[in-house]
């Protein structure tokens, strides 16, 4: 513990004490028990039964609504069906709590232990945000979350929980979690406690390959699921890459705080992507040729790396409002800039640091960030500190109007571009004896290698950083992250030596993302962006467009008097670059169709970040690798 005003010290010693293995916690509450059934995955149900202790005349249980890493209420109720309780054989009525829907009671008269029975229907990728538990013809991520009830109130730290878990005939899978055994499709799970099965999901495939990275005291493990056989073959220098993360971020925090770490990599079309972080894995979704397509592995090198940093920077250091006995109660996102927004910079400092991702990659998707948070105009009313408070509701929303409105995604790259500039400023201040890395290795110090959580506040992130260089870190902080600030801050790069741009040619890394995923980016141009087939998802207001009275849900469907593509969109911004025109665009509100005319004469543009002649190059020592020379 750093220095702290004295008003925090209670709430931080009652936060600490509930954790595991602190102490004065509770005694372990009497064990539970799940069985869970997935073997009708590829038909998205899974049916799962429960044992649960509860108090004799007062049965209450309850359904995960908040789910850490999550970091808003994505529990899916709504997809809990065929519930039944019965106690000492016989079926009992149950009730749903009228305010609290997550909450159930029933009267089980004078036993201790009922026994909740349920399907659950899984998500799809239209459910976006809240699609914890998925299954597909060939692939399947089981959220534990998805799939269990427990006593209601109860701190989910002092709960024993006995698992097992039935696979689909003939598949496999893995998880973070121990075994007692495996016999046909049955896995048996070690005992532990609820917190650490929530944390620990399970994917499972038809198509199954793990690979060791690495040894020793803390193992990692690569474990893959797929679509298809082909899809599990990683190219030697991606597995080269994968191996060389899991030595660079421990030189980067410190030693591990987890027993072994498994990188859970599930790999469909028909399954979404994202990641999503645990202490001992991580849930990694992408595309089947992620691994054998290089542009697919291109478009996402920090996928793993990302989710791998959150072992450090989320899971074992985790702000203390997100610190909760239960997962019914909620959690304050208001430092999820540093949970997240420092960690979406290391993410992609451990990518191109382990050579996951080239220098000229990683510049490209720091150009991209910076550009984009530029013309975020909703950082005209928005402080950056409000987009974290709101995150519970800024995650299940986007597209339209996100410019005007700001999005989750802000506290993600805003974030990256505040703590890139604290540590260009560290860097600075000791003339390049000190980085952010000797932030990081006090600030992930302690702790054992058994997954334990060390919360943190404001205040400790500001003493922690004057303990590496005295400075006024916390107005600075609260100048970028609570002060509403027009421009974005993008010091970082000019102290770094580099400068953010404007081009008429889309770097590699950003006509691949485009090609890859179908999208067209005319943000920095004529101020929309748009999908293949012309439909505009979002706005910059007060560009061309915007100004013409085009709105995002709209669509275009000519241009210039031909039909909609790609190609006919930069041949009229060239066009009315030379000749001074307007760009007529034909389009689409509903069944209505008009004509626009756009007074754009500025053509393509497109950011990338150019060298400032005669300043160092800080950025390609902030890439450079700590554990190998490339």
């Amino acid at each position: 513990m750093q220095l702290r005003t004295t008003a925090v010290l209670p709430a931080f010693i009652a936060a600490f004490l509930m954790l595991p293995g602190a102490a004065g916690a509770q005694p372990a509450l009497r064990p539970m028990t799940l069985a869970v059934d997935a073997s009708q995955a590829s038909r998205n149900l899974f049916h799962a039964v429960a044992t649960i202790p509860v108090t004799p005349g007062h049965c209450a249980f309850a359904y995960p609504e908040w789910i850490p890493a999550w970091e808003t209420p994505a529990g899916a109720s709504q997809n809990l069906v065929s519930l039944r309780v019965t106690a000492n054989g016989r079926e009992v009525t149950w009730h749903r709590d009228p305010v609290d829907m997550y909450k159930f009671t029933c009267d089980a008269g004078n036993t201790d232990t009922v026994t909740v029975s349920m399907d659950v229907i899984g998500s799809t990728p239209a459910d976006g945000y809240n699609a914890t538990l998925m299954g597909t013809a060939n692939v399947a991520v089981l959220q534990w979350s998805s799939v269990l009830v427990y006593p209601a109130g109860e701190d989910v730290h002092d709960q024993p929980v006995s698992a097992t878990l039935r696979l689909p005939k003939g598949w496999d899978g893995a998880s973070a979690l121990a075994e007692t055994g495996r016999g046909g499709d049955r896995i048996v799970f070690s005992s532990v406690m609820l917190n650490r099965l929530v944390d620990s999901p399970f994917h499972m495939g038809a198509f199954h390959r793990s690979i060791q990275l690495s040894s020793g005291e803390s193992p990692t493990y690569l474990d893959i699921v797929a679509d298809s056989a082909d899809a599990l073959n990683i190219s030697p220098a991606e597995l080269t890459g994968m191996k060389h993360l899991v030595r660079e971020a421990p030189a980067l925090y410190g030693p591990p705080h987890y027993e072994s770490y498994h990188f859970l990599l599930s790999l469909s079309d028909s399954l979404g992507g994202g990641g999503f972080e645990h202490h001992q894995s991580s849930d990694d979704r992408s595309r089947e040729d992620y691994l054998t397509d290089e542009d697919s592995f291109r478009a996402g090198t920090d996928l793993m790396s990302h989710e791998y940093s959150h072992s450090w920077n989320g899971k074992y250091r985790r702000p203390i409002g997100m610190v909760i006995a239960n997962y019914n109660q909620p959690m304050k996102d208001d430092l999820i800039w540093v949970y997240e927004g420092m960690n979406e910079y290391l993410g992609k400092l451990l990518a191109v640091r382990a050579r996951l991702a080239t220098p000229e990659d990683e510049r490209a998707q720091f150009a991209d960030i910076a550009a984009l948070e530029s013309y975020r105009t909703g950082r005209n009313w928005r402080p950056l500190i409000d987009t974290a408070v709101a995150a519970p509701y800024l995650y299940t929303i986007g597209g339209p109007w996100t410019n005007l409105r700001r999005s989750a995604g802000d506290f993600y790259d805003e974030g990256l571009l505040v703590w890139f500039d604290v540590d260009t400023t560290i860097r600075s201040l000791t003339h390049g004896r000190k980085a952010l890395d000797d932030f990081l290795h006090l600030y992930a110090s302690g702790g054992s290698r058994e997954p334990t959580v060390k919360p943190y506040d404001f205040d400790d992130i500001v003493a922690l950083l004057n303990q590496v260089v005295p400075y006024d870190w916390r107005g600075f902080f609260e100048q970028k992250i609570y002060a509403v600030r027009p421009q974005a801050p993008l010091a970082g790069f000019e102290r770094a030596g580099w400068r953010l741009v404007y081009r008429d040619k889309p770097t590699q890394l950003d006509a691949i993302t485009q090609a890859k995923y179908g999208y067209l980016n005319l943000a920095y141009s004529i101020g929309l962006t748009l999908d293949a087939k012309g439909d505009i998802g979002d706005i910059v207001p007060g560009s061309a467009a915007d100004n013409a009275g085009i709105a995002p849900r709209m669509a275009i469907v000519a241009v210039d008097g031909r039909a909609f593509s790609a190609d006919q969109m930069h041949a009229a911004l060239a066009d009315a670059k030379r000749t001074r025109r307007p760009i007529n665009l034909i389009v689409t509100n509903g069944s209505f169709y008009r004509t626009y005319s756009v007074p754009y004469y500025g053509g393509d543009r497109y950011p990338a970040l150019e060298r400032i002649p005669g300043r160092p190059d800080m950025l390609s020592q902030i890439f450079a690798p700590k554990t190998f020379k490339p």
